[in-house]
């Protein structure tokens, strides 16, 4: 068993040497280097810029509080979508009320005093008059010690504006309240001259006029959304206090999206309104979505590159042809930006091309002989590369030639190589 183990060893070897010796005397007798070959073909090129892009909205809008105060009620969440119209947040009324309400009553106590002008007031109504005028007094002393208390808060940061302006507007109705007391006894003793009616009529006019202003800014307590759209940001809590012009929500319409990019100044050249945009993102899957330029920026800016090294910019704007639902605002994207495109044209595999003396060569299969060929090169892209002069459709050219290969020299492809089997087979 064992000498016929060793038999199957000694044939296996003697099998590989013979190979191997016949291998090198038919590379001896055909003298031909073997190489990698390409075929000359003709098609369409189109040069690009790579860049990246982040999405953007066409249309969004912040929305901002009109008023100061608290906050009630606040409707929507960040994603959430509205409709144009619809209440984002409802702020706290009761100031508002409360001025309204102390306003009437003001309206009302003119309005008796009108009607009892010129009339004899008995002794039980004047010590109601005078009642209400010492009532009025004691509010109005309390409504300025209020105030005095708040201006100290509000100057320490420990209340808000509007609740400080609500003091001083209650101070106000106080004040007049004890003015319109004090004038019931005056004119219940006196009388009512025509020019004092028509005193309180203008107080009473005047006085409708803040009902009006104060009705219309409390309808905007209710803040609401102004354009259909998906809630990208909000910043606004239930029981918070708002200060008038802060900004609560942000609303985008996530159906009208665009791409923004930085492209180098150098680059720009080449790009303009209308060219072709190459649009991908590996990691979610998408590729080829096309989109155009809609916008250059006429001015460059500074940016500092991920190196540290400052750069000259221009920003363009990309339409998208197709739309996509998967993508939102924030999104990066991979982007080509074509630069220039050519059909029918001939192309060759960029590994065929070398420089030498600062001009581009091929080595070129002449009839099984390499053949040192100059020529022009026009756009490129990614692995091809596009031949104005030098070649035709059809030619043979060397892949990755190095420095074995010389000018006039035999070459063979390696696809015609034999390989062990038709070795195998020759031999026996």
């Amino acid at each position: 068993m064992e000498i016929k183990k060793r038999k199957f060893i000694l044939i296996g070897f003697i099998i590989i040497l013979t190979a191997a010796a016949f291998f090198c005397i038919w590379k001896i007798k055909t003298g031909a280097v073997a190489v990698d070959m390409a075929i000359v073909e003709r098609g369409s090129i189109k040069e690009y810029i790579e860049e990246n892009a982040v999405v953007g909205l066409n249309e969004e809008v912040e929305v901002y509080a009109p008023l100061g105060g608290k906050v009630m009620s606040a409707m929507f969440e960040i994603g959430d979508e509205v409709k144009r119209g619809d209440i984002l947040v409802k702020l706290d009324e009761q100031e508002y009320v409360s001025q309204i309400k102390g306003l009437e009553l003001q309206k009302q106590a003119i309005a008796v005093k009108l009607e009892k002008a010129g009339k004899t007031l008995s002794e039980a109504e004047l010590r109601k008059l005078d009642a209400q005028e010492k009532s009025a007094e004691i509010a109005l002393d309390e409504a300025k010690r209020l105030a005095d208390n708040n201006e100290k808060l509000y100057d320490a940061g420990a209340i808000s504006k509007d609740t400080f302006e609500s003091t001083l507007a209650a101070l106000a109705v106080a004040e007049a309240n004890h003015e319109m007391a004090r004038s019931s006894i005056e004119i219940a003793q006196e009388g009512m001259s025509a020019q004092e009616r028509e005193l309180l009529n203008i107080q009473a006019r005047e006085i409708q006029t803040q009902i009006d202003l104060l009705q219309a800014r409390s309808s905007e307590l209710i803040i609401k959304a102004p354009m259909e759209g998906i809630i990208l940001e909000k910043d606004v809590k239930v029981g918070s206090v708002l200060q008038p012009g802060k900004r609560i929500f942000q609303i985008g319409n996530i159906t009208d999206l665009f791409l923004e990019s930085d492209i180098l100044a150098d680059e720009i050249k080449g790009v303009n309104v209308g060219s072709e945009v190459i649009i991908e993102n590996k990691d979610m899957g998408i590729y080829g979505l096309e989109g155009a330029v809609g916008e250059i920026h006429p001015k460059a800016f500074g940016k500092v590159s991920e190196l540290g090294i400052e750069q000259k910019r221009v920003r363009i704007r990309i339409d998208f042809k197709d739309s996509i639902s998967s993508l939102k605002p924030g999104y990066e994207m991979d982007i080509k930006v074509v630069t220039a495109v050519a059909e029918n044209t001939l192309l060759i595999d960029e590994k065929a091309i070398f420089e030498y003396h600062g001009k581009d060569y091929v080595f070129l299969n002449n009839s099984g002989l390499a053949e040192m060929r100059r020529i022009e090169k026009g756009l490129k892209s990614e692995d091809k590369v596009e031949v104005l002069e030098g070649l035709r459709e059809g030619d043979e050219v060397i892949l990755s030639p190095d420095e074995k290969i010389k000018d006039g020299m035999r070459i063979m492809s390696k696809g015609d190589v034999p390989n062990l089997s038709q070795i195998y087979g020759n031999l026996y």
